[in-house]
């Protein structure tokens, strides 16, 4: 082997170990997850999604400060217990198993769209999979679990288009459709794609920014899930939605409050 040979090495020596250990760590940790119990947070909002399907509404069948997307987003493994008979928690791992999957393929091919090497792509997804199976422990496939694996692809999407790349609609329509639905699940989730649109606009300095592919489709599933709410969901707008408010007010006045409390201690202090 010649010194720069041995210096510069082909770039598949050390990728087949590495595969090895992420695929060794990862079927490590399904045995292990598989084996726990479900979060009882998993465990309310698909029973509000079984509810759902029974016709039941949200303010006497699961009253709860969530918003419908909560529940709404765990409609499939509700089927799968409704119609299979599979019980709750198998139906949630697998559920959340798949969009782990669907998400890595996803991450993966906007990295290649980005043209991102194939050693930089291989280090991000192998982290991006640790992340989002090992990280998240008792909470895997909570519903903060279920934004990420939507966001991140979302994310490159828009990363992607603001570069001038083209990812195609094959992979734009899911991933722009269903990250933006992880996102309504808790709507402050939405900050993310607006940032990276106010960066699209800096970037290209032309209000088309906002009037791209990805962002119409985002406006348009937002318009959408609103109007699903209108019409299907009155009682959570009627009802559920004004304690919610509420709730969130006054937590956050409390916490003002004592933050400022701490503020004029410190500046009491200080000036002692």
């Amino acid at each position: 082997m010649t010194s720069e040979g041995f210096l510069h090495p082909p770039e598949s020596r050390g990728k087949l170990p590495l595969l090895l250990l992420a695929g060794l760590t990862i079927g490590i940790w399904l045995c292990v997850q598989i084996q726990q119990g479900i979060n009882t947070n998993i465990g309310c909002v698909t029973l509000g999604a079984l509810r759902i399907l029974s016709g039941e509404r949200m303010a006497e069948g699961f009253y709860h400060p969530n918003t419908p997307l909560s529940y709404l987003i765990y409609l499939p493994p509700a089927l799968l217990i409704r119609f299979l008979g599979i019980p709750l928690y198998y139906a949630t791992f697998v559920y959340t198993v798949a969009l782990t999957a669907l998400s890595t393929a996803a991450a993966w091919r906007c990295l290649v769209v980005l043209g991102i090497d194939r050693n930089t792509r291989l280090v991000f997804i192998i982290s991006y999979l640790v992340s989002g199976t090992l990280l998240p422990g008792h909470y895997f496939g909570d519903r903060e679990h279920l934004i990420m694996l939507g966001l991140i692809p979302l994310s490159l999407v828009q990363i992607a288009i603001t570069r001038g790349r083209k990812p195609g609609w094959t992979l734009t329509g899911p991933v722009v459709v269903f990250g933006t639905i992880a996102a309504l699940v808790k709507p402050q989730f939405l900050v993310v794609p607006g940032l990276l649109a106010l960066h699209r606009l800096a970037v290209w300095r032309n209000l088309r920014a906002f009037v791209a592919a990805d962002s119409l489709l985002i406006a348009a599933t937002t318009l959408f899930y609103l109007a699903i709410v209108l019409v299907f969901f009155q009682d959570f707008i009627t009802l559920i939605l004004p304690d919610m408010l509420t709730l969130y007010v006054s937590l956050f006045r409390d916490q003002s409050s004592l933050l400022g409390a701490f503020i004029l201690g410190g500046i009491a202090v200080t000036i002692d």
